[in-house]
């Protein structure tokens, strides 16, 4: 039995060393497939756990550095910033304003150029004839003069328009037409006459209650008398002649004479021709007519002074409708919309007599529009430019009697 319990204990020594270094090779595979092994799994764990979204509005960019991870509603971004702006309506032609004269002959006139760069208005229109038939600068016509439209201290715009050409500002000269009581003092033969007694001249009321005298539109002796004015107005530096009250007398017509011409030419050609003798001498001299007429009757409404006419067909190059609410009056109908009261209604009235006279006018007749700057907010001087501009007329003029402008209402466009 012990020979057989030895024999057993020997037999158990001899396999010990075989399972030991078994044991050993199998530890060492086992490491070396873990190592191996190891780090793809890893990654692919990693990948999995990065590929989900994140709810942090922080981790904007994975490949931008933490320091500059900020919150995109606490850093906007410059396209983001500027799109939270209102927009600003932009003119793209004219942007001109209505200065009194003495704007332009005073010491106020540098600011106003200051202001005018500031603000890119690049043209002002100045009154050079007035409804009492007056010549607001010093004048060298004989008639004007023979006439008593020329005071002793006119001023000489020469100076003053030199400076404003060499600002960049364009000088345009507005001047009333036939609404004129002193004309006739120097041409009797322009003027309307008395019905009832040729010889004597016509008045538009009684001379108790104020009356005044009027040039004749059929007249081509009165025709002279403006284009001589509009062409001296020209040499003296004027770029831009706008004529103003191109029509027959608003009243007292019934005993107006116009002469043997208006028995077979309508009223409407008698303005048309003038305004085709005014643009012709004026384009000859290198300048260029606007004519300026009210929006009620831009937009379609008739009325006998113009001779039933619309102004916008009287064959000028270039219009400018008068916009303004304060002046279009109350209860107006255009394009069959009435409006109550204009001044509460100011960018749809605006843009009603916008649309109709564009399309009155026709593609011949570039417009422009006349802008109230007073007892308006600058919202509403805003809303009458944006108005004009969506209607496809883009220059403007703003209007103050006082001829004050603010940077703010100025740089609204």
């Amino acid at each position: 039995m012990d020979k057989i319990r030895r024999r057993r204990t020997m037999y158990r020594k001899k396999r010990h060393p075989f399972r030991w270094i078994l044991l050993v090779v199998v530890c060492i595979v086992l490491v070396f497939v873990g190592y191996s092994v190891a780090g793809p799994v890893m990654n692919f764990f990693k990948n999995i756990t990065s590929s989900e979204p994140s709810s942090s509005v922080g981790d904007v960019s994975s490949e931008a550095p933490a320091s500059s991870q900020t919150p995109v509603s606490s850093q906007p971004s410059a396209s983001s910033a500027a799109s939270s702006e209102p927009s600003k309506t932009q003119v793209t032609g004219t942007k001109a304003v209505w200065l009194p004269l003495d704007t332009l002959t005073g010491k106020d006139l540098d600011s106003f150029i200051a202001l005018a760069k500031e603000t890119g208005v690049n043209a002002v229109v100045v009154d050079i004839k007035l409804e009492d038939g007056t010549l607001t600068y010093a004048s060298n016509l004989e008639a004007p003069k023979t006439a008593g439209a020329v005071a002793d201290d006119a001023p000489d715009l020469m100076a003053a328009l030199t400076d404003l050409k060499d600002a960049g500002i364009q000088p345009i000269g507005r001047m009333v037409c036939f609404k004129d009581p002193i004309a006739k003092l120097a041409i009797r033969a322009g003027a309307i006459q008395y019905k009832p007694n040729p010889q004597l001249t016509w008045l538009d009321a009684s001379k108790a209650n104020g009356g005044k005298s009027w040039l004749n539109p059929y007249s081509d002796v009165a025709a002279q008398y403006l284009i001589d004015i509009a062409s001296e107005a020209v040499d003296m530096g004027f770029e831009q002649i706008m004529l103003e009250g191109v029509q027959f007398p608003d009243k007292g017509g019934s005993t107006a004479y116009y002469g043997k011409e208006a028995e077979t030419i309508s009223r409407e050609e008698a303005l048309s021709t003038f305004v085709e003798k005014m643009q012709d001498a004026l384009q000859a001299k290198g300048a260029e007519m606007i004519l300026s007429c009210p929006g009620n009757v831009a937009a379609g409404e008739t009325s006998s002074i113009y001779g039933d006419g619309n102004p916008l067909t009287f064959g000028a190059k270039t219009a400018a409708v008068n916009c303004m609410p304060g002046e279009l009056g109350k209860d107006i109908t255009i394009s069959g919309e009435t409006f109550d009261d204009p001044s509460n209604q100011v960018a749809e009235v605006v843009e009603a007599v916008a649309d109709a006279a564009e399309a009155n006018a026709g593609s011949s007749t570039t417009l422009w529009g006349w802008v109230q700057a007073y007892d308006m907010s600058d919202s509403q001087v805003e809303e009458q430019v944006d108005a004009l501009t969506s209607s496809g007329i883009q220059s403007v003029i703003y209007y103050n009697p006082d001829g004050s402008y603010s940077k703010d209402q100025l740089d609204l466009s």
